[in-house]
């Protein structure tokens, strides 16, 4: 299928041109890849809570569960209490053993859980999904098998997409009719009578001598030769279970030219539809602008530490510490108390023990009218503060509407900040710089200029529109 081919054959951060499939147009990023998980087989007791389920019976079928998980911690036997217990019947029968399964082909959440289980024999805690509360044990565990081992499963994947398939057979009807396909009857029909179970079963090869000359089958100026044809055969043969000759040449060559118009009206679609090549053109641009973004600004962001740190030596004294003091306030909770605590604090500031014959002088009464604090203010901590000049020294304000006295030892003038501490910030400054850099190398290499009547035009539309 052209998705996969496209998705399976990409690398990973990687990004598709866009890829046609029988439901439309896709562009593809491969985010990880891992590989397969394999296949496992297990066993689950479950209990019901699918949506639309009250909440009181959620919290009903949760708590059972936990009852379940408790008697299996205690010995109880997996098998004999989800036949007891488990809500999903059909397996409950079994012992709540499920049917083997790989990634992709249960729901997220509960393949998630049983893929976690590491050895067999191990059973999760209880976890909910959109259907309920589960508890899942492991039971048996296969690696990716090889092509052989898998061809059965992945045929019969194949065979349940027939939705895909009907699509497909529609949009090929389509461009057989459009681009004139024609078969040529004398060249089948020689396939046809050439063709024994020993080339069906890839055992046996046509004899090039015999395969006529010509071509079986044509469109537009396309042409699919005998000699392609049977090469084809022989290379794709296996693949297809019968041992009706006709019917295996015509689902063959069905195979191959349908895959030819679908591959060949990709190679035409910007020719046929104008949109879709402007769009393709504007994907190539923005991806071309990436490439060289990418080279210009960001690669050298993450590599040129040099350029960065010159970056942060130009422009550290941007980005600065906040200033502070380091200081001691003095504040008199009592209206009109500007001269008493000017007077005190005159008397007592110069002493060593100064604070405590000011707080035996206010604070008497197992009260608190005086408070001391002595700290670190950084700008923007306290707007009264704030409001005195920051110069080492006393003075007097105003504090929370109480008389107070700042007494600041230390003043702590903004500084830059060290590069560890911005560098997030530098670097947007230096792609910033980058970008800027960029575009102004490129307008002394190109000499832009604007259709001033053009312009007026489109400004007319948008206001128009």
């Amino acid at each position: 299928m052209p998705f996969e081919d496209a998705a399976y054959s990409m690398k990973k951060g990687s990004l598709s041109k866009p890829v046609r499939t029988p439901y439309g147009y896709h562009i593809i990023k491969v985010t990880d890849i891992r590989p397969s998980k394999g296949r496992i087989l297990v066993a689950h007791i479950m209990k019901n809570a699918p949506p639309g389920t009250s909440e009181s019976d959620i919290k009903k079928a949760e708590e059972e569960i936990n009852k379940i998980y408790k008697e299996l911690l205690e010995g109880g036997v997996f098998s004999e209490l989800a036949k007891k217990y488990s809500d999903h019947k059909e397996s409950a029968a079994k012992g709540g053993e499920l049917n083997w399964f790989g990634s992709g082909e249960m729901i997220p959440d509960f393949s998630e859980a049983a893929f976690s289980l590491k050895d067999t024999g191990t059973y999760s805690k209880p976890f909910r999904t959109m259907y309920g509360w589960h508890i899942v044990k492991l039971l048996n565990r296969k690696p990716p098998g090889s092509y052989e081992e898998s061809t059965s499963y992945l045929e019969s994947r194949i065979n349940q997409s027939y939705l895909n398939s009907l699509s497909r057979k529609t949009f090929v009807a389509r461009l057989k009719k459009e681009y004139k396909f024609k078969i040529n009857k004398i060249a089948f029909n020689w396939f046809i009578e050439n063709t024994d179970t020993l080339i069906i079963q890839g055992l046996k090869k046509y004899i090039p001598a015999e395969i006529p000359d010509g071509i079986i089958s044509s469109f537009t100026n396309k042409a699919l030769s005998n000699a392609e044809f049977a090469e084809y055969i022989e290379k794709r043969g296996t693949m297809i279970i019968t041992r009706d000759p006709a019917i295996f040449i015509k689902t063959l060559l069905d195979a191959l030219t349908s895959d030819q118009l679908i591959t060949y009206e990709n190679s035409v679609l910007e020719k046929k539809y104008p949109e879709f090549r402007y769009l393709m053109n504007e994907f190539h641009d923005g991806i071309l602008l990436f490439d060289i973004s990418n080279k210009k600004v960001w690669d050298r962001i993450n590599h040129d530490s040099a350029g960065l740190h010159r970056y942060y030596e130009d422009n550290k004294h941007n980005y600065l510490s906040i200033k502070q003091i380091e200081a001691k306030v003095y504040t008199l909770k009592v209206v009109n108390g500007e001269k008493a605590l000017a007077s005190a604090y005159k008397k007592f500031a110069g002493r060593s023990d100064g604070d405590k014959y000011m707080n035996e002088k206010f604070n008497n009464k197992n009260d608190t009218v005086l408070v001391i604090k002595d700290g670190i203010w950084t700008t923007g901590d306290d707007p009264d503060i704030d409001r005195v000049e920051w110069v080492a020294g006393s003075s007097s304000f105003t504090r929370n509407g109480f008389p107070s006295i700042i007494l600041i030892k230390k003043v702590k003038e903004p500084l830059p900040l060290k590069f560890e501490e911005v560098e997030e910030k530098m670097m947007t400054g230096y792609q910033e710089y980058l970008d800027n850099e960029w575009i102004r190398q490129l307008k002394e290499k190109y000499n832009v200029k604007i259709d001033s009547f053009v312009l007026d035009e489109v400004k007319k539309k948008l206001i128009n529109e």
